[in-house]
């Protein structure tokens, strides 16, 4: 499909044919011409083959020709680009069958049930659910569909069947990617988050990739979004966009929280002071207690998320005071951190249990120039206890502060 790439093509240029065999004899018969406009190639060279009835919106669905092409090593074999003389690109699409009916009927099952699209063959929720396995399995980039009012209805199913376990609460959030229903999103990604204790992680980025890669973990149930499959999608960018809104919330909620919990109770105080931070915020599960290790990580995180490319401040405004807020935090997070190495040396309480690694304390490094925090070697010392800061600075020399 790389061969299409670039090209300009309008759609009433566009000949889709469609071919019941793959004998070579059997070419010259009249082929099924599908053409007009429900086909279209994209500027990305991608064929879109609407079928169904333009005026009844329900009954449209889009298959892109890299979802069909992608599916299997026979599927690719089948695809054959022709420049025509003048211009036109004449596009191929060889079906072994005994009739045309049935070169139709398979383009018509590869959308119904390989992807789980159609009207007339509505599948159950949970094999809707399982689109983004294919999508990753298969590296699908395209699949639009438009069946609103049938996500509505099991939309309001799962309102009913509320409070949901963990499984029903992935299998919803898939939904709701898939119908790229933002606003239904963003409330399940925050019921998974705080009642099925949900991990959410980012990733670096691999090379050549658009983006953070996301991952989803629930328990025993899991789900990984692939940024090659889906960021790069502009259609359901809302919900990405209603993702990462959720991630930046969450994270300013726990530096809100952090820092109240440093910034308060200190020593002389018998209560415990315990976090509610996720288990990916805590070195293990006996450490509850707050450090500016802890604050130092939070505080990354949300610089690495501000580096995400976000929307405009009147489209989400509720990005608008993100950068003033992360300004206001960054001053509390100075006086906590130092607030927080000073309780240390009093009372030396986390001595030998908040030991980062290497390249944590890297990080930390990095983000304590990056503020301008100035902390002598003695400071420094209570994070690792026992080795020179000179000694971890001159080992850590090359590594670099990576999204965690």
């Amino acid at each position: 499909m790389s061969a299409l790439s670039g090209s300009q093509v309008t759609p009433s240029q566009n000949i889709v044919q469609v071919y019941d065999t793959d004998d070579e004899a059997e070419l010259a018969k009249e082929p099924i011409i599908i053409q007009g406009s429900t086909v279209a190639i994209d500027e990305r060279g991608d064929l879109h083959l609407s079928i169904g009835n333009p005026e009844k919106p329900d009954a449209i669905f889009i298959v892109d020709s890299r979802a069909i092409f992608r599916t299997s090593a026979e599927w690719r074999s089948m695809a054959l680009q022709i420049q025509l003389p003048n211009g036109n690109i004449r596009f191929l699409l060889h079906i072994p069958g005994d009739h045309r009916i049935m070169a139709l009927n398979t383009i018509l099952e590869i959308a119904h049930t390989k992807f789980a699209l159609g009207p007339k063959f509505l599948p159950p929720l949970l094999r809707l659910a399982r689109m983004l396995d294919i999508i990753n399995e298969y590296r699908v980039t395209g699949l639009d569909h438009m069946y609103k009012g049938w996500w509505e209805r099991h939309q309001r199913k799962l309102e009913a069947s509320y409070p949901w376990d963990a499984e029903t609460a992935i299998t919803a959030l898939r939904c709701a990617w898939e119908a790229k229903d933002r606003n239904y999103f963003a409330h399940v990604a925050k019921f998974i988050a705080w009642h099925c204790h949900t991990r959410f992680s980012l990733v670096e980025r691999r090379q050549g990739g658009d983006g953070p890669i996301l991952h989803l973990k629930c328990g025993d149930q899991g789900a990984r979004v692939s940024n090659n499959a889906l960021v790069c999608m502009t259609d359901i960018e809302d919900a990405i966009q209603a993702y990462r809104t959720y991630v930046l919330r969450t994270i300013i909620n726990m530096l809100h929280k952090v820092v109240n919990q440093l910034t308060t109770g200190r020593a002389g105080s018998k209560r415990k002071r315990r976090t509610t931070l996720p288990h990916t915020c805590v070195a293990d599960s006996e450490q509850k207690q707050c450090s500016a290790y802890t604050l130092g990580l939070l505080t990354q995180r949300l610089h690495a998320c501000m580096l995400w490319p976000m929307p405009p401040a009147e489209t989400y405004p509720y990005h608008a005071s993100l950068e003033d807020l992360y300004q206001k935090l960054s001053t509390q997070v100075h006086g906590a951190i130092a607030s927080e190495i000073s309780f240390h040396s009093r009372s030396r309480r986390l001595v030998g249990k908040c030991s980062p690694t290497t390249a944590v304390m890297a990080r930390l490094d990095e983000f304590r120039k990056s503020h301008a925090i100035e902390l002598t070697d003695y400071q420094w010392s209570y994070f690792e206890p026992g080795k020179p800061r000179e000694d971890v600075k001159a080992e850590d020399e090359d590594v670099k502060p990576t999204i965690i």
